[in-house]
């Protein structure tokens, strides 16, 4: 299961690096600030508070978005005769959405990084139908920590 999570760690974060290029290219971004700004901090007591947080958001995240609204997403889909396969894919199309809305909470941000926060929601919610909840919750943080410190 730990293997599984790093694969798809390492899809999300060639998504995340994708999506960087893209965003400097389009937009001739050089000195946004990124994650890397959170993993520059040198003290270990920051380090450890980086890495704690990392985890819990995918696992606070996970439990919201994946364990109790989509679960409530598709069963209400599926309550007003959808075929379920429908019913399922369109329910992770609206989590991800409201997924990429709540990452945008106070952020500002252009229509191609809600795009980006969108199909990382995607994902994920794929991977938690496909695969479970630790599975999903695994990647998630991986990908958290991943991008923390390389960026």
């Amino acid at each position: 299961m730990f293997l599984e999570c790093i694969v798809y760690t390492v899809v999300l974060t060639g998504v995340f690096w994708l999506q960087q290029m893209l965003m400097t290219s389009l937009y001739h971004i050089a000195n946004e600030p990124t994650a890397a700004t959170l993993a520059s901090e040198t003290e270990s007591s920051a380090n450890a508070h980086l890495l704690l947080t990392m985890v819990g958001a995918g696992i606070y995240e996970e439990l919201f978005f994946r364990l109790l609204l989509l679960p409530v997403a598709v069963w209400a889909l599926l309550r007003i005769d959808l075929k379920d396969w429908f019913a399922y894919a369109l329910g992770v199309i609206l989590v991800s959405l409201i997924f990429a809305a709540a990452h945008s909470i106070g952020d500002e941000q252009d229509w191609f990084t809600f795009v980006f926060r969108f199909l990382v929601g995607a994902i994920l919610g794929t991977i938690f139908l496909k695969r479970g909840f630790g599975v999903a919750v695994g990647a998630h943080s991986l990908y958290n920590i991943s991008v923390a410190l390389l960026y």
